[in-house]
């Protein structure tokens, strides 16, 4: 049987489904109609679509997280994505687990990771990745910044990433860096996680100058952020740089639509080069290939 956040979680995906305005703008609203606030209908909806993702391949699976509050949902889905068959283990042997055994759980988990992956967002982000087992080529948009930057990069899947050592890289929040013969060409930096979206409507313009700061120590950098609203909010509140005037690349040319970021996830960083990409780690694939 279904629990009652599940049932909601259908009715906030139809109400936006019928709405006229932009995705955040209906979240909101729709979220009001049913007694939610915005952020818990965000979790409500990305628990239902973990759901829906698993329902082909894993049915025993879905039919228990169905009958799980979504608090629980939430970090299956961290674990599942990281280690689906470790995951379906511990389920199996633990019939009757709270939600906070669940979390804790989780968490030990990632210790079994090595060290590059006791940070959950730098897990996931490898993780995501390794998924694919194969070649994960740069879409258009985004080879036209790589070829700005001169940055020859044609496969995300290539790169090999190791803990942070330099200390003013870790200093501004460099988790991890990949490396060539020239040195650093690509750096992970996690972004701030906060169960509000205002945060990171206030908090934009600082997010924006740390990752320029970082990017200047790698030629193209992923700021991680928690989930796909956290990632707009930055994209629409942060400054927007120039398109195709004064050095930098025609980069951003398409007007978005109501209640849509104003620009890209991928950014140069300056007009002298240097690529950021403002992402999360289950839309990095997305992002990339944009």
């Amino acid at each position: 049987m279904a629990s009652a956040w599940y049932e909601n979680a259908k009715l906030l995906r139809e109400g936006i489904a019928a709405s006229d305005g932009g995705k955040l703008l209906s979240i909101e609203r729709v979220s009001g109609e049913l007694g939610l606030s915005p952020q818990t209908a965000h979790h409500l909806l990305r628990a239902a679509a973990f759901i829906e993702t698993v329902s082909e391949t894993h049915p025993q699976l879905t039919a228990r997280l169905k009958s799980m509050p979504y608090q629980a949902v939430l970090p299956i889905e961290r674990w599942f994505h990281r280690d689906p068959a470790g995951l379906v283990d511990f389920l199996h042997h633990n019939p009757k687990i709270s939600v906070r055994e669940l979390i804790r759980s989780e968490k030990e988990s990632r210790r079994s990771d090595g060290d590059l992956f006791e940070g959950e967002p730098v897990a996931h982000f490898s993780a995501i990745i390794a998924t694919l087992g194969g070649p994960i080529a740069p879409g258009p948009r985004l080879k036209q910044l790589l070829k700005f930057s001169q940055l020859e990069l044609g496969d995300l899947a290539s790169l090999r990433w190791a803990r942070s050592k330099d200390a003013y890289a870790k200093a501004i929040g460099i988790e991890a860096v990949a490396c060539l013969e020239s040195g650093p060409v690509a750096g992970i930096q996690v972004g701030p996680n906060s169960p509000t979206m205002g945060r990171y409507n206030r908090s934009a313009k600082t997010i924006w100058a740390n990752s320029v700061c970082a990017a200047s120590l790698t030629r193209l950098l992923f700021v991680l952020l928690p989930n796909a609203a956290a990632r707009d909010a930055c994209l629409t509140s942060m400054p927007v740089p120039p398109s195709g005037e004064s050095g930098w690349p025609n980069w951003n040319d398409v007007q978005p639509k109501r209640g849509l970021p104003r620009s890209r996830p991928a950014r140069p960083a300056g007009p002298s080069g240097g690529i950021i990409i403002f992402t999360t780690p289950e839309l990095v694939i997305d992002d990339w290939q944009t």
